[in-house]
């Protein structure tokens, strides 16, 4: 036993421990000359996150769901997705709708300030995962997410403002697959928004009966399943066993709906308008 410590926890000043910007902590060791910086994926017991989510990828599930009338939208390639979804996005914000493409600036920031002197590992869960890589791609580092949701599409709309030129853009669109891995559960709806990137390691789901309630996306179903299966070399742990309870959030869902009533609104506006290019055609 030893009282030294092993990492150093930071977290970020309170300016930016507010809603609408993405958290994060810092665990570095000085020993080792290694940040290993994690940020905060989506609780999905707080509608105020789900709202966020809705927010940043709301580009690339409307695209999604248009290439179900239009298929060869399909067959697009994910730099002329990634041009058309930053476009929607500006085009969004024109009508007030606007996005959360700021929503990484301070991680990219703090990154930024410490990655001189010290080696930097980017790690997440969902939304978080997705930005450890974007934020990864613009700055050339390593990066480990748990159930991102895919950025080769929607990455344009986040990392435009940072380049200075296309040549930089494009080479950002090819560092999203450089030192990337991503742990992908089974019956996991999230990591099918956009197109995934990088190394991908699928793994099972303890919970897939309940898979419709969003089980299989729980960050403690994916540890519990690596260290059943990979085990701990170290002792400490001897087996793991995930089981899962979505809860009373019908409450706090309806309270946050009233706060966030003009996202509410914007999505079930942009939600009516597909079912609308279903049933117009046929009524034509």
């Amino acid at each position: 036993y030893s009282e030294e410590k092993l990492f150093e926890v930071t977290v970020p000043p309170p300016e930016q421990r507010r809603q609408g910007v993405a958290q994060y902590m810092d665990a570095y060791s000085e020993e080792l000359g290694l940040s290993v910086i994690a940020i905060r994926g989506t609780d999905v017991g707080r509608l105020s996150d789900l709202v966020e989510d809705v927010k940043i990828f709301k580009e690339p599930v409307l695209v999604s769901l248009l290439s179900v009338v239009f298929p060869t939208i399909r067959i697009w390639p994910d730099p002329v997705s990634a041009f058309v979804i930053n476009a929607l996005s500006h085009t969004l914000t024109i009508f007030g709708l606007e996005g959360s493409a700021n929503y990484y600036k301070g991680v990219l920031e703090y990154v930024r300030s410490v990655s001189d002197d010290r080696q930097v590992v980017l790690t997440g869960h969902s939304l978080g995962g997705g930005l450890a890589r974007i934020v990864a791609a613009i700055e050339h580092l390593p990066n480990v997410a748990f159930s991102p949701p895919g950025v080769a599409q929607s990455y344009y709309k986040f990392v435009y403002n940072e380049m200075s030129s296309s040549s930089e853009l494009a080479d950002a669109a090819r560092l999203l697959h450089h030192e990337s891995i991503a742990v992908l559960p089974e019956n996991d709806p999230v990591p099918t928004v956009d197109t995934q990137v990088g190394l991908i390691q699928r793994i099972g789901c303890d919970v897939s009966a309940q898979a419709m309630q969003n089980s299989c996306h729980m960050l403690e179903g994916t540890i519990s399943d690596l260290l059943r299966r990979c085990g701990d070399d170290r002792g400490r742990f001897v087996d793991s066993q995930f089981r899962f309870g979505l809860g009373d959030i019908l409450r706090q869902t309806w309270d946050k709906s009233l706060e966030q009533k003009t996202s509410v609104l914007a999505g079930f506006g942009m939600f009516l308008i597909v079912v609308l290019l279903f049933v117009l055609p046929d009524k034509i």
